[in-house]
């Protein structure tokens, strides 16, 4: 949420982002407007929701970069970027860890960062399983570097995302940390790391790396706090790498076969806690050293914090060191004056929608998930079989209403009026099914029917990526997926064409099930599609 002439998908302000958390500007019945920054400190920062009068609040948290190695070209990881809204009416005082950036350690390697996140307040940094289980938010921070990719722009992984980065390379780089755990660590010969299950990522806490002489230097806090040696870079046991990252779950130390591999990124978290539900929330990983876009694009992005370090460049912290962590908290305080009003976006603009030029939209409500985690909840993927079982035949979700339609020019979607997520052709034949279903219930063959009256899907069965109702039969013409909530409004979530023999999309595409493979332009899937929280879903087709 972010200044008048910027991103939508802030909030407006009338003044910049303060570093103590002063108003900006009157209240006109929707309070004082304010903005509290957070940066590194070393120890545990706190927000007290009473300031809200227990109204909601926006948290915009840049996760620490990794640590370059100090004697060749090397990069440590970038930090995550995760942001959210916050129901704080259990009250209490949130647990603001702002965590610190990663820098050169043993040898020279690069050790991993800690990780930024808001916590509930039973944070106490004495407990790890307690303050994991006291997460809201988080970005994980980003693994640190050796000397096996000098000169490449991904050494060690980024952090972030509901998994983050590997580091590279693929055979001695660290594992990310996911949702479900720690990176594990890989054993790939040269050497051995001699910190035992330290080297694999837990939680809150990044891995140790493949050497010996492991200790605090270079570790950014808190990784380490609970005890050990968690993050650090390693050396001089017949092998040196860079140390993990921390997050969620943090990324595993660097192996040594080949030596030098980079640490892992640990994972973001948008989940919330039982006291303290999220919405509206997105958790994105970097990209090697640099920033995801949504990052970079934030109007509270400054300076050159969450990149990771650079051989011999200053990040802010001196030469090799990664850049900083910080979050943001915006919320209303209690007051009057003529400040500007809460920002809220409705379903009902949908002019991004219309800047593509549809011929047809239809929308229905969603529940406040991912696209991803919904259509993941029903165990299917990329090579699952259609036997026509009941689920096959009356689609996953069942037959499912729209809410309405914006555009109805060629009838696309109310030819038939049924949609359903999921969907199999009406007989028991293996790949013919269909992520996205707009057709009758018993199509008889999606890629027969791509470009007939009743082949109208997204997500195509074997030869074709989507059925264009017998109007749409060009490349050009494009069926798309959005998804929409009230803090950033309409959002593209994927396209591609239809009507034509391109199966470059089907439901065969790992990226329907997976996270990740995302693309910024053109077709294919965007990267909300993972990761931004849904009020409503919308479908457009059109010939461009």
């Amino acid at each position: 949420m972010g200044r008048f002439g910027m991103s939508a998908r802030h909030l407006p302000v009338s003044s910049g982002p303060s570093s103590g958390g002063g108003a900006a500007g009157g209240g006109g019945g929707g309070g004082v407007y304010t903005e509290e920054t957070f940066t590194y400190t070393g120890g545990a920062q706190n927000f007290n929701t009473s300031k809200t009068n227990r109204a909601p609040i926006t948290a915009y948290i840049f996760g620490p970069g990794g640590g370059a190695e100090a004697d060749t070209n090397t990069r440590g990881g970038a930090g995550g970027y995760t942001e959210g809204t916050i129901n704080i009416s259990a009250g209490g005082t949130l647990k603001i860890i702002v965590g610190g950036h990663g820098g050169p350690g043993q040898q020279n390697n690069g050790s991993g960062a800690g990780y930024s996140g808001v916590f509930s307040p039973q944070w106490a940094g004495n407990s790890v399983g307690t303050d994991h289980g006291a997460s809201i938010l988080i970005a994980g921070g980003g693994g640190g570097s050796a000397n096996s990719s000098s000169g490449s722009q991904h050494g060690a992984g980024a952090g972030g995302g509901s998994s983050g980065q590997r580091g590279n390379p693929s055979n001695s780089g660290g594992i990310a940390g996911s949702q479900g755990g720690g990176g594990s660590y890989r054993q790939t010969g040269g050497g051995s790391c001699t910190s035992g299950s330290q080297c694999s990522g837990q939680q809150l806490r990044g891995g140790v790396a493949c050497g010996g002489g492991e200790g605090s230097s270079g570790v950014g806090w808190p990784n380490q706090i609970y005890g050990g040696n968690y993050a650090s870079a390693a050396g001089g046991n017949g092998c040196n790498a860079g140390g993990g990252g921390a997050g969620y779950y943090g990324g595993a130390g660097g192996g040594g076969s080949p030596n030098g591999g980079n640490g892992g990124g640990g994972s973001g978290y948008i989940g919330g806690h039982p006291s303290y539900p999220v919405t509206a929330s997105q958790t994105n990983a970097g990209s090697g050293d640099a920033p995801h876009s949504s990052a970079l694009n934030s109007p509270f992005y400054s300076g050159q914090i969450s990149y990771g370090g650079r051989h011999s460049v200053n990040r802010g912290n001196g030469n090799n060191q990664g850049g900083s962590g910080k979050i943001v908290i915006a919320y209303y305080a209690p007051g009057s004056g003529g400040g500007p009003a809460a920002p809220s976006f409705t379903y009902t603009d949908y002019s991004v929608i219309d800047t593509t030029s549809p011929q047809d939209i239809a929308y229905r409500s969603f529940g406040g998930q991912s696209f991803l985690a919904y259509i993941s909840q029903f165990g299917v993927n990329q090579n699952s079989s259609n036997n026509n079982n009941s689920q096959w035949s009356n689609g996953y979700s069942g037959q499912l209403a729209y809410s309405g339609h914006f555009k109805n020019s060629n009838s696309y979607f109310t030819t038939y009026n049924q949609l359903r997520y999921i969907h199999g052709d009406g007989s028991s034949d293996g790949g013919d099914w269909v992520v996205i279903d707009f057709g009758p219930q018993y199509n008889g063959d999606f890629d027969g029917y791509y470009r007939s009256q009743q082949g109208r899907y997204m997500g195509g069965e074997n030869s074709s990526s989507g059925g264009g109702g017998g109007t749409y039969t060009s490349s050009s013409h494009k069926i798309r997926l959005w998804g929409f909530n009230s803090t950033v409004g309409w959002k593209l979530l994927y396209q591609h064409p239809m009507g034509t023999r391109d199966y470059t999309y089907s439901h065969r595409n790992a990226n329907w099930w997976n996270s990740g493979s995302t693309t910024t332009s053109g077709d294919g899937k965007r990267p909300e599609y993972d990761s931004m929280s849904l009020e409503y879903v919308a479908f457009s087709v059109g010939y461009q």
